[in-house]
C-alpha cells in the first residue's frame, strides 16, 4: 500500500531527528549509533535504592488528564514509577524511545490496571542498557507528561515548551535499572478488541495475516516508503485490519512479508498524527507465519451513503481507518473506453434522480472493462484519504500531501462489481451562470416552484453526477475545432453555450482520447456529461462522442467573442475591437491557458501611478433584435483591498475611432464581479449574469474600461472572457 497520511512527517520535531540523520549519515547511522562505546554490562546490576514513594501509571495518567495539556513534575516532588521495557531498538524500528509497561503480563485490577508508557530519549542504541524486560525505575521530579501522536508519553519540556527528549547526560539521574529482568507476556487479543488501555503495550495476535495488497511488498522498502512502510494486517478470526508501520531506518525494511497466517506480537500504538491505529515490531522474530492463509470472505453490506462520505470532509484529508467496515453502495457512471477519463471512476448514489457522487483515483487503464457504466458496486473505504484532487473531492490513497491514486492491482480490493446492472438516466440540467443546475425536488421527487413563479426552481448540481443539458452549441469562435487539437496530445476546452440562459460551461476534452482530433459538432442538441472540475471551476466530462447530440440548427447570438483566436502574451489586436490606453502605458493583452484564450490587464510592473485602458468591441446592431441580454466572464489575481478596476459601459454616439472614445456618452452597466463577491477566489471565471440592453437602440459598442495605479498600489490582474449579446 502506498504511503498514507500519517507518515508524511511533517512538524519540526520530526524534521530535525531526520535533518540530524543526513547531517551525521557519513558518521553516525540513525538506526546504529557508532560512537556507543563497549555496552554497559547487563550483569552485576544492583537493586537501586531509591527515596519517596511509587505511583502508578495510572496516577500518571490522571495527572495529565486533569490538566489538559503538558504537566510537568515539580524538582521537589520525590515519587517514581516502576515498570518493564516492553519495546527493542536493535533493528532500527525503534528510534530514541522506550516503551513500559507496569505488568509483565496481561493480568489489570480496577487500582492498578494493565499500562503502558513511552519514554522520549535522545539516544539510540538503547537495548544496550535497557534490554527487553528489564525492570526499570523512572523518578518523576522535573519531567512532564502530555499525550503525544496519540499514546501518553514522558519526557522533558524542550525550549518551545513542547515536549522534549531526556539528555543522555541525565540518565543516570532519573532511570534506574533492576536486576530483574522477566519474559514479558504479551496481552493475547484480537484486533476489534483493542481498545485505548492497549495503547503503549505489548499484544499478540493470533491468525492473521498481510493483506493481499501487501503481498509481495518489503516491509518499508518500496519507492513510496518515504518514513514508514505501512501492511495492512487483516485478522482471520473477525475480519479485522490494523496497519503493522515499519521504519525505512529498520534493518528488516527490505525483506518481503511474509504470505503465510500467524501469529504477531507488536506494541500497540498510533500514527504520527495520533488518529490511526497500528502495531510497531522490534524485529522479525516477532513474526511467526508458518501457517496456511485464511479465506477472509465477511460478507460486504453497505452502511454509510456517498453523502454521508463527503459531509466527512472539512476541508482538510481525512483517513477512514482500518477496523470496522465503512462501506457505500453506487453506481458506475464514466467510463476510460475512449481516453476521456484517465485512471479514475465516478460513482454515483442512484442510477436516476442522484443525490451525491464522488471520484476515485486508481492506478489503472481500462477501467471500464471491471466497471462498465451502470454497474452496481460496494466501496470498501478502509485505509482509503478523502481529499481534493485538483478541486474535486476523491478517494485514494495518500502520497506526498495530496490524495493520490490506489497503486495498480488494488482497486478490487476496495470497489467491488456486485455483477448488478442498472440503466443511468442523466438527470436534466441548465447552465446558469457559468454553472450547472437541477430542478428542486420534494421529498416524493416532484419538481419545486418555491417562489410561484411559473418556473421551477434550480439547485445547484451535486458535483460527480451524470447530467443532460439541452438546447445547447458551442461558440461561433469553436466552429471548425476538433474535440480537443488535431496535432499533438493537447487537451482543449470546449465553452458549451445555453440557448436558454446565455450561460456556458467548459466541456473538457482530453488530447489522449480517441476523438481527440474529431471535428466538434456545430448544430444545437443536447450534450451528456459528468460535472466534474478543475479547482475552482467547473467542467464537464464526456465519456464518448454518444454524449454529443447537436443536430438541429444553432441559435447564433447576436454578438460573440470567446477570444479563441488570442496568441499568448501578445498585445491583443483581434479584428474590430479597439485596444487604448488612456493614460499610462499598459494596453490589455491576449492570454491563453490550457488552450482557452481570454483578454487580459494588469497595471503590474507598469510603473505608472495612473492606468486607464480602453477594451472596446466591434459596432453591434441593436436595431435587428428585440430583447437583448449581454452577458461575459471575469476571473482575477492579486487583488488590491477596496480597489475596484472594471467599468463596462456602452455607447450609442461612438463613431469607432480612437478620437471619438473620449467624446462619446458612455453609460455604466450594472453587472456582478467575481472578485467583489469572493475576494479570494482567484483564477475563477465567473458569470456576470444578465445584463438588459434591450432599451438601446441603433449601432452600439460595449467597452471594458480598466482604472488602476502600478504605483498606488492599484495593479490587479483582470481577465475577461466569453463576451455575448443574445436575445431569448
Amino acid at each position: 500500500m502506498k504511503k498514507l497520511i500519517n507518515n508524511i512527517m511533517k512538524t519540526t520535531k520530526l524534521f530535525s531527528i531526520i535533518l540530524t540523520c543526513f547531517a551525521f549519515a557519513m558518521v553516525i547511522s540513525c538506526v546504529q549509533d557508532d560512537d556507543f562505546d563497549i555496552p554497559e554490562p547487563l550483569t552485576n546490576i544492583e537493586e537501586p535504592v531509591l527515596s519517596g514513594s511509587q505511583v502508578t501509571f495510572k496516577a500518571v495518567k490522571e495527572r495529565f488528564e486533569q490538566s489538559g495539556g503538558i504537566t510537568t513534575f515539580e524538582d521537589n516532588e520525590d515519587i517514581y514509577i516502576v515498570g518493564y521495557v516492553v519495546s527493542n531498538d536493535i533493528s532500527g524500528n525503534f528510534f530514541e524511545e522506550l516503551i513500559i509497561q507496569n505488568k509483565i503480563d496481561g493480568s489489570t485490577s480496577s487500582e492498578d490496571p494493565r499500562m503502558g508508557l513511552r519514554i522520549d530519549i535522545n539516544l539510540s542504541d538503547l537495548h544496550n542498557k535497557y534490554n527487553f524486560g528489564r525492570k526499570i525505575y523512572i523518578k518523576l521530579s522535573g519531567l512532564s507528561v502530555t499525550e503525544d501522536n496519540g499514546v501518553i508519553a514522558i519526557g522533558k519540556i524542550d525550549q518551545n515548551d513542547e515536549l522534549g527528549q531526556i539528555e543522555p547526560f541525565e540518565l543516570d539521574d532519573i532511570i534506574f535499572r533492576s536486576p530483574e529482568a522477566v519474559d514479558i507476556i504479551p496481552k493475547s487479543t484480537t484486533i476489534t478488541n483493542l481498545t485505548s488501555d492497549d495503547l503503549n503495550t505489548l499484544i499478540q495476535l493470533d491468525q492473521v495475516q498481510f493483506s493481499s495488497t501487501a503481498l509481495g511488498l518489503t516491509f518499508a522498502g518500496e519507492s513510496s516508503d518515504s518514513f514508514d512502510g505501512e501492511r495492512i494486517i487483516e485478522s482471520c478470526e473477525d475480519g479485522g485490519t490494523i496497519i503493522l508501520s515499519s521504519s525505512t531506518f529498520s534493518n528488516f525494511k527490505s525483506v518481503v512479508v511474509p504470505s503465510n497466517a500467524g501469529k504477531i506480537n507488536a506494541i500497540y500504538s498510533k500514527n504520527f498524527f495520533g488518529d490511526t491505529d497500528i502495531l510497531v515490531i522490534s524485529d522479525l522474530d516477532d513474526l511467526d507465519f508458518n501457517s496456511e492463509r485464511c479465506d477472509i470472505s465477511v460478507p460486504l453490506a453497505p452502511n454509510t451513503t456517498i453523502a454521508e462520505v463527503r459531509e466527512m470532509f472539512n476541508g482538510s484529508n481525512v483517513v477512514i481507518p482500518p477496523g470496522e467496515d465503512v462501506i457505500f453502495e453506487g453506481y458506475v457512471i464514466s467510463s476510460d473506453r475512449e481516453g476521456n477519463f484517465f485512471k479514475n471512476l465516478f460513482i454515483q448514489d442512484l442510477p436516476e434522480n442522484p443525490t451525491a457522487a464522488i471520484q476515485i483515483l486508481a492506478d489503472e487503464n481500462s477501467l471500464f472493462q471491471s466497471y462498465p457504466i451502470g454497474a452496481k458496486v460496494l466501496v470498501k473505504l478502509n485505509t482509503l484519504y478523502l481529499g481534493e484532487s485538483f478541486g474535486v473531492l476523491s478517494l485514494g490513497y495518500f502520497e506526498d500531501g495530496f490524495v493520490d491514486r490506489i497503486e495498480e492491482g488494488a482497486i478490487g480490493n476496495f470497489v467491488i462489481n456486485t455483477g448488478d446492472s442498472e440503466t443511468i438516466v442523466p438527470t436534466s440540467a441548465k447552465i446558469i451562470s457559468g454553472n450547472a443546475t437541477i430542478d428542486l425536488l420534494d421529498e416524493s421527487g416532484n419538481p419545486v416552484d418555491e417562489d410561484e413563479d411559473g418556473e421551477i426552481d434550480q439547485v445547484p448540481a451535486p458535483e460527480g453526477i451524470l447530467l443532460n443539458f439541452d438546447g445547447v452549441q458551442i461558440p461561433t469562435d469553436d466552429i471548425g475545432e476538433a474535440y480537443a487539437y488535431y496535432s499533438g496530445n493537447e487537451s482543449a476546452n470546449r465553452n458549451i453555450v445555453s440557448c436558454e440562459t446565455n450561460s456556458s460551461m467548459i466541456l473538457r476534452n482530453s488530447g489522449f482520447s480517441d476523438f481527440a482530433n474529431l471535428p466538434f459538432p456545430t448544430g444545437k442538441g443536447n450534450i451528456t456529461a459528468i460535472l466534474s472540475g478543475y479547482l475552482s471551476t467547473p467542467q464537464l466530462l464526456i465519456r464518448d462522442t454518444n454524449d454529443v447530440n447537436l443536430n438541429e440548427d444553432r441559435c447564433d447570438p447576436v454578438f460573440e467573442e470567446t477570444f479563441g483566436d488570442a496568441v499568448d502574451n501578445t498585445v491583443l489586436d483581434l479584428e474590430g475591437w479597439l485596444n487604448y490606453a488612456e493614460a499610462g502605458s499598459a494596453l490589455w493583452m491576449e492570454d491563453v491557458y490550457q488552450g482557452n484564450g481570454y483578454a487580459r490587464f494588469s497595471a503590474f510592473n507598469s510603473g505608472d501611478s495612473s492606468n486607464i485602458g480602453w477594451l472596446i468591441s466591434p459596432s453591434i446592431d441593436l436595431d435587428a433584435q428585440d430583447g437583448e441580454i449581454l452577458s461575459f466572464q471575469t476571473e482575477h489575481a492579486f487583488p488590491d483591498s477596496g480597489h475596484d478596476p472594471l467599468d463596462v459601459l456602452i455607447s450609442t454616439d461612438f463613431d469607432g475611432s480612437e478620437e471619438g472614445i473620449l467624446t462619446a456618452t458612455w453609460t455604466p452597466l450594472t453587472f456582478d464581479v467575481s472578485y467583489i463577491v469572493d475576494f479570494g477566489n482567484w483564477y475563477n471565471f465567473t458569470s456576470s449574469g444578465d445584463i438588459d440592453i434591450s432599451g438601446y437602440t441603433g449601432t452600439a459598442y460595449i467597452a471594458f474600461r480598466y482604472t488602476g495605479s502600478d504605483t498606488a498600489n492599484q495593479n490587479m490582474t483582470l481577465d475577461v472572457d466569453n463576451i455575448l449579446i443574445s436575445v431569448p
